[in-house]
């Protein structure tokens, strides 16, 4: 089994060898998890050897400082291309960058509730804590004038917990009738109420707030500008996307369920990848990659997934895309090395986290290279057909 690929994910062992031992059984012994280390590698001294350094003898040191160099670098083009100058405020700031991605060509179709259910819902049940903040008067001229997505967000975020346990209960009966398909909504909270929501004591420091019920993004203002901010916000932004599409998905894999409305109530309050883990062994993401290795898979979901589905947007590809520049970033996504300082991730999510942090080696963010590596490895095995049936029809 491979130790690098075991080290980047920090998995638990002897479970997670295991587990590979099984899947190389069914798959017929291919080394599947060799090959893709030996990938890792190579793909590690490319990009040092983009960076400058020599693929050689390159440390994960200099390998780890070359790489927030570049983020910082790649953040000023950005600021450059988008119009983003030092005088724009962090609201300014803020608004390009949400217009920018509003512009671009990527899948923002998800498949959500309807409005008027949520309306009607809201109707019932208004959030008295949020209008009271936002000076609202009445729960219909809170309907008439504000985004339904908006105000969902806002009020999972002021609420207390008994309102949206109460709430969650509204969607005790959903049908798929009661879904359509609409384009994701981003948008960014105006100045005026990033600063009544924080003048109230409420935390806006995550930046984004999703609600996947409604299929939308909505971006609060930093407090103040920093370095790396503009990259930071453009890639949180296109992870807030891929994040609703992954759930559009498998919540139409469960509409066809008899107990569908029970399973989407649980599903909006946890991790889609976490809550399909009872169905599917290797989570939901996978079959996203899955389907670029093998579309015959996407049989077992028809009709109601359809290929389109799984197309979610590659963060690396379009910041490469914004920039206008050779790909770098965008063949990344599960790229990493370890060794006795730490993991170095060179996924360009990780490392702007990282750079606006400060973080030192031993503090650098691996989140989302641990997750694209997790979707990577099991997408590769699930290829052959005898692990993906063994997958499936434990489901």
């Amino acid at each position: 089994m491979s130790k690098l690929i075991s080290d980047i994910l920090g998995a638990k062992e002897p479970e997670f060898s295991h587990r590979l031992h099984s899947w190389e059984q069914l798959a017929g012994r291919p080394g599947v998890d060799i090959r893709l280390s030996n990938e890792i590698r190579q793909a590690a001294k490319s990009i040092a050897g983009n960076l400058g350094l020599d693929p050689r003898d390159t440390t994960t040191k200099e390998l780890y400082h070359a790489l927030l160099k570049r983020a910082a670098e790649d953040s000023n083009l950005l600021s450059a291309k988008l119009g983003i100058v030092d005088e724009d405020d962090p609201t300014q700031m803020l608004d390009k960058c949400v217009a920018y991605v509003n512009g671009l060509d990527i899948p923002k179709y998800v498949w959500v509730v309807k409005a008027s259910f949520l309306k009607s819902c809201l109707k019932a049940r208004p959030p008295k804590k949020l209008m009271r903040l936002l000076g609202l008067r009445s729960a219909d001229s809170m309907l008439k004038r504000d985004d339904i997505g908006e105000l969902l967000v806002l009020a999972n975020l002021v609420e207390k917990k008994e309102w949206t346990d109460k709430f969650a209960q509204s969607f005790a009966k959903l049908k798929p009738a009661d879904f359509d398909e609409r384009e994701i909504r981003i948008a960014s909270l105006s100045g005026r109420r990033t600063k009544v929501l924080r003048s109230g004591g409420h935390d806006l420091r995550e930046l984004f707030f999703v609600d996947r019920s409604a299929g939308v993004v909505v971006a609060a203002a930093p407090e103040k500008r920093f370095g790396g901010d503009v990259l930071l916000i453009l890639v949180q932004i296109l992870q807030a996307v891929r994040e609703l599409r992954v759930h559009s998905a498998y919540s139409k894999h469960l509409s066809v369920q008899p107990d569908f409305s029970e399973k989407f109530a649980k599903l909006l309050g946890s991790n889609t990848d976490q809550a399909a883990g009872k169905d599917f062994v290797a989570g939901w993401s996978p079959f996203h990659r899955l389907t670029s290795h093998n579309p015959s898979v996407l049989d077992y979901f028809h009709p109601h997934i359809a290929a389109e589905d799984f197309l979610v947007p590659n963060t690396g590809f379009f910041i490469d895309t914004a920039l206008d520049s050779p790909a770098f970033w965008q063949h990344t996504s599960h790229v990493a090395l370890a060794d006795g300082f730490g993991v170095v991730s060179c996924n360009v999510s990780d490392v702007v986290v990282s750079l606006v942090n400060s973080h030192g080696i031993g503090d650098a963010a691996t989140y989302s290279v641990r997750r694209g590596l997790w979707d990577e490895l099991w997408a590769r095995y699930l290829v052959y057909e005898d692990v993906h049936q063994h997958v499936l029809s434990d489901d």
